[in-house]
């Protein structure tokens, strides 16, 4: 049924790294390539016009059962996963 609007989407793990300082710094490292179906949060309040949208949350859906919380794909960072039996619900914030 979602098999259409599926599209193919970079997967990046975070990894820490450190600096010269021997500061701890959380970088993102890519993965693999994911099929997910993204769409808007319809229960998302905006305050801007159709063209000016920031901070963005939208929902993802994928057969993927490896994504987890903190996880970043494209643009998007991972706030919330479920894993159910055939999908895996993926909440998303997009990232500027």
């Amino acid at each position: 049924m979602f098999n259409p609007e599926m599209s193919k989407y970079t997967l990046f793990k975070p990894v820490v790294e450190v600096n010269e300082y021997n500061e701890e710094i959380l970088t993102y490292q890519e993965d693999r390539e994911i099929e997910m179906a993204i769409c808007l949060n319809t229960h998302t309040p905006y305050m801007a016009n159709d063209s000016n949208i920031t901070n963005l949350n939208l929902i993802g859906l994928t057969r993927d059962r490896y994504v987890n919380k903190g996880d970043m794909i494209d643009n998007y960072y991972v706030e919330f996963v479920e894993v159910n039996r055939r999908y895996s619900i993926v909440t998303l914030r997009e990232i500027d």
